[in-house]
């Protein structure tokens, strides 16, 4: 492996650890209002103690690989929209790549592993014991396609949208009026962008999320959702839960990209000739296995 090969292997592991301590942060931190607005979608209780956290590193697993390829795979998207629609200016390239992004990602590992997590609170039983049962009632299919994948769709294109296009611009207006001169007043601005973009994407976002956890939970097709929810609550039974989620959202906003402005200490930590030795006896040691 050649000097160059080296960096760009150490920067690209850097940066996808960096990924990983990011969005665990974020559940750390936000991962129980997350799990209260689904269960409060799902019409279920709010969670005991010792429910706040069940399912978080699951959700970790498929969060985590998720965002690590999201920059790459919008790229690649940007690009396809651009080859699609060559009349779409940059920014409408940007919007099509995380609309489409956020669509596919939700669908193909969000939908699998948020059903599991909410089966298991519905339930109240473990995550083994939900993944085994829907095998066995819906074989692998049924697992990885369960119920709520339109409304899987319709909430992550605006969810997408929000955090990979609009928070930017939200937060650069932020700056403007509160000013960046001190530590304070930026952090008051990344905060106040964080929450302002969270609660103006969950507005449209929060009836699918509402949705897609009562189908998630009880099994049921999209007509029987919507009829269910609507005759328990009226019309404010689709945004149960909107408080809680938008905080979460919010602090996901603000966690994430906080912690991702640390790149340069991470890459300078990979980089480092005793991490450099490490990686390379332990790379020849998969090699010689």
């Amino acid at each position: 492996m050649t000097g160059n090969q080296e960096h760009g292997s150490s920067s690209t592991l850097a940066q996808t650890a960096l990924v990983g301590v990011a969005t665990a942060a974020d559940l750390a931190i936000n991962f129980p209002t997350w799990i209260i607005a689904k269960r409060m979608g799902a019409g279920l209780t709010l969670p005991r103690l010792s429910e706040m956290y069940k399912g978080s590193g699951t959700v970790w697993s498929a969060y985590f690989p998720t965002v690590a390829c999201e920059e790459r795979f919008s790229h690649s998207l940007t690009s396809a929209a651009g080859a699609m629609v060559p009349s779409l200016g940059h920014q409408g390239k940007e919007l099509a790549a995380c609309a489409a992004a956020g669509a596919i990602s939700g669908l193909v590992i969000a939908a699998p592993v948020e059903n599991l997590v909410t089966r298991a609170h519905a339930t109240e039983v473990s995550l083994g014991d939900a993944l085994r049962t829907s095998l066995q009632r819906g074989g692998l299919f049924g697992t990885l396609c369960p119920y709520g994948q339109a409304m899987m769709v319709g909430r992550e294109i605006p969810f997408s949208i929000g955090v990979f296009f609009l928070r930017d611009h939200i937060a650069q207006w932020c700056h403007k009026r509160l000013g960046r001169d001190s530590s304070f007043q930026y952090w008051s601005g990344e905060l106040a962008s964080s929450m302002a973009c969270a609660t103006i994407v969950n507005i449209p976002a929060h009836p699918p999320s509402v949705v897609l956890a009562w189908q998630q939970a009880r099994e049921v097709c999209l007509s029987d959702a919507l009829r269910q929810i609507y005759s328990k609550n009226g019309l404010s039974g689709f945004y149960k839960g909107f408080v809680s989620r938008s905080i979460s959202i919010g602090g996901a906003m603000f966690v994430v990209p906080t912690v991702l402005a640390y790149d340069q200490a991470f890459k300078d930590i990979y980089s480092s000739p005793i991490f450099t030795k490490l990686a390379g006896s332990f790379t020849g040691e998969l090699m010689s296995v």
